[in-house]
């Protein structure tokens, strides 16, 4: 069994150059009126065409060079990189129980922080959604367009293999419920019920769930086993081998962590948020009606899906 959570990939080396310090971004904090000290730090990482950044009154957001922050993307009915941080860091959830047809996306809580990030990229604090839609975050952070972007523990390899400038993982921001939050996904071993070795599959699966079996998984430093201590074994591993401090993601496994909604028809269910938050990010519509009427489509879906 192994565990994942969201931390924030932030480019040191245009950090310093911007003033920002380590401890200034270990600490940032956010909110959906003025965007809290993380907004405040994202304008001073973003810079235009001829280095003025987002805080000066010469600042031209319709050239800028480097982006202080960039949303990944749409994020459908999961937004796990995307917006489930900054959303349940605001009081936020998805439903009142794993299977519940009673989801909240209506939520006004919801509503107001996407309408936070999709007003970054109109204070030029992040690439318009259709430049991101084309490019994508990670090939942004790369090319040292943007400054700060959340990802996920999966993504550490790709990351110290890719970005050729200083970096480091961080934790997320702070909400307005006074905790940092992240989706804590895992994933687990199980046995087809129409196996034909059902007994030989059970004497595997039991033995991939040992501590034994973990540790070896720990040692390779590619994921986090989610048996207590292996975790901090891989963080190790990954030092070891890639240079890269991880421990930022076990920090956000004890903060707020929260499960992926779980729920009948969910794949149209995500088509249905897609076109929601694509619609607001695009600034077609603003996020509370869009949500609204996103959200009583998702409750007809459940409705008429079969009952558990």
């Amino acid at each position: 069994m192994t565990l994942d959570t969201i931390g924030l990939i932030v480019n040191l080396a245009h950090a310093r150059k911007a003033g920002v310090t380590l401890a200034e971004l270990r600490e940032m904090d956010w909110n959906p009126k003025d965007g809290g000290s993380f907004e405040r730090i994202a304008r001073r990482l973003t810079l235009d065409g001829k280095g003025n950044n987002a805080a000066s009154a010469a600042f031209d957001k319709r050239a800028v060079a480097v982006y202080g922050y960039q949303n990944p993307g749409n994020g459908g009915m999961l937004g796990q990189t995307e917006w489930s941080h900054f959303a349940v860091s605001n009081g936020f959830s998805y439903q009142d129980q794993p299977w519940s047809a009673n989801f909240h996306y209506d939520d006004p809580r919801l509503a107001e922080t996407i309408d936070w990030l999709a007003g970054l990229a109109g204070k030029g604090l992040s690439a318009p959604y259709q430049y991101t839609r084309s490019m994508g975050a990670d090939a942004m952070f790369i090319a040292g367009k943007a400054a700060m972007v959340p990802q996920g523990s999966w993504m550490i390899t790709y990351f110290a293999a890719n970005a050729k400038f200083d970096n480091a993982w961080l934790p997320l921001p702070r909400g307005p419920i006074g905790r940092r939050a992240s989706m804590l996904n895992g994933v687990a071993d199980s046995i087809w019920v129409g196996s034909k070795v059902k007994e030989e599959a059970w004497q595997w699966v039991k033995y991939l769930a040992s501590s034994d079996c973990q540790g070896i998984v720990a040692g390779y430093g590619v994921t986090f086993p989610a048996i207590k201590g292996m975790a901090e074994k891989a963080v190790a591993a990954v030092q070891r081998k890639t240079g890269v401090d991880a421990s930022a993601f076990l920090q956000m496994a004890k903060e707020k962590t929260f499960l992926v909604p779980v729920a009948e028809n969910s794949a149209e269910i995500d088509e249905v948020m897609r076109g929601a938050m694509e619609s607001v990010l695009l600034g077609r519509q603003r996020a509370a009606p869009a949500l609204k009427e996103a959200n009583d489509q998702v409750k007809l879906l459940l409705r008429r899906a079969p009952k558990r």
